[in-house]
């Protein structure tokens, strides 16, 4: 996409992504405390700011994390405190 005769990539939204304010839609990130920090940027982003790249979901939409405890013998990390806080356990 050109903006300003400069061309610009953008964000290509998943097949998923809600297509209207009246989709229903429920994330469920599994594990997330595996995943790298990319995803850990966009999980967070998503749980503090319902967005992913700029893109807001829909009001009826609900995002739902699970994770193993940081101790347990799978390859966890440890979340950032402030991650943790956008979530309720």
């Amino acid at each position: 996409e050109k903006e300003d005769g400069v061309t610009v990539t953008k964000f290509a939204k998943p097949d998923w992504w809600p297509k209207s304010d009246k989709d229903k839609v429920v994330l469920f990130l599994d594990e997330f405390n595996r995943a790298n920090q990319e995803v850990m940027q966009a999980v967070f982003e998503l749980a503090l700011n319902r967005t992913l790249a700029g893109d807001s979901l829909p009001e009826n939409c609900h995002v739902i994390a699970a994770m193993n405890p940081a101790d347990s013998n799978y390859d966890t990390v440890e979340l950032d405190t402030a991650l943790l806080d956008r979530f309720n356990s």
